[in-house]
Parts: structure tokens; C-alpha cells; sequence
């Protein structure tokens, strides 16, 4: 069978997917393109999360990407890394003072849910890799691995 989907962009996308899900948020669709390998996690609101919560969903990506070692190109993570600092300018925090330490915290929080629920990742990731979309991650996430 050929892979016509991004395993770098598989694994991107379930990493965001199952920290948001670990951390209670629903979850839609999740999909990967064929033609640019962008991806794309539907993940509910996040305001009531804890700031550092907040900051793991959008590293997910980025803390999937160095654990499981399907390095993406070097912009992939630069739309969450923007969606970071924007976080932490409306929540009133000085990037130069707190910026680092909270992304620091997101991150290993992300890589907390990240291995605990490792079987999850692979599972999206895989299915991801082979079909390119799922409409129901949820779905696949509660299913036992």
C-alpha cells in the first residue's frame, strides 16, 4: 500500500488531538493534506483550561514531533508557536519575563499526556497516515489500543 500522507504531519496533528482529548476537550475532525502536508485538529474551547493546559494543546504538535521523531519541515510549528505567544500577551504576561518558563511548562505538560497515552497518538497517527482524515478522533480515542 502506498502512503500518500505526511507520517511528520500524522504524527503533528494526533500529538495536538490527544493532549486536548487527555486534557477533557472534545475533539472533531482531524486531517492531514496530501498535497502540502498541512494538518488541521478540531479541538473544542479551551478558555477554561489553565494557562499552561492551554499552552500544552498548542505544543502537542511540537512535543509529538520530538518524541516520536517524525521531524516535520522547520515551519511547521510556527502557526502554534504564534498561537503561544498570543496566549500569553492576553493573559497580561510579559513574554520577556514569563514567556519562556510558560512555554517550558506547556510543553512538558503536552509530553506528560503525550507518553502516557502513547498507544492513542500511534493509533490516530497511523490512521491519519493511511486515510488522511477521521470525523470522529473521539471516537478512535476511547477505544482501547
Amino acid at each position: 500500500m502506498i502512503k500518500r500522507y505526511s507520517r511528520a504531519t500524522a504524527y503533528h496533528e494526533a500529538g495536538h488531538a490527544v493532549v486536548a482529548w487527555s486534557l477533557g476537550l472534545p475533539i472533531g475532525a482531524v486531517s492531514i493534506s496530501d498535497v502540502d502536508a498541512n494538518g488541521k485538529s478540531e479541538i473544542g474551547w479551551t478558555g477554561h483550561l489553565s494557562l499552561v493546559e492551554q499552552v500544552a494543546v498548542c505544543s502537542g504538535g511540537i512535543a509529538a514531533d520530538a518524541i516520536f521523531g517524525h521531524q516535520t519541515d522547520k515551519h511547521a510549528g510556527a502557526y502554534d508557536r504564534m498561537k503561544i505567544m498570543q496566549l500569553i500577551k492576553d493573559n497580561g504576561i510579559s513574554e520577556d519575563e514569563r514567556g519562556p518558563s510558560l512555554r517550558a511548562e506547556g510543553e512538558n505538560c503536552a509530553r506528560t499526556h503525550l507518553e502516557k497515552h502513547r498507544s492513542k497518538v500511534i493509533q490516530l497517527a497511523e490512521w491519519l497516515i493511511e486515510h488522511g482524515r477521521i470525523e470522529d478522533s473521539e471516537r478512535l480515542l476511547q477505544t482501547d489500543s
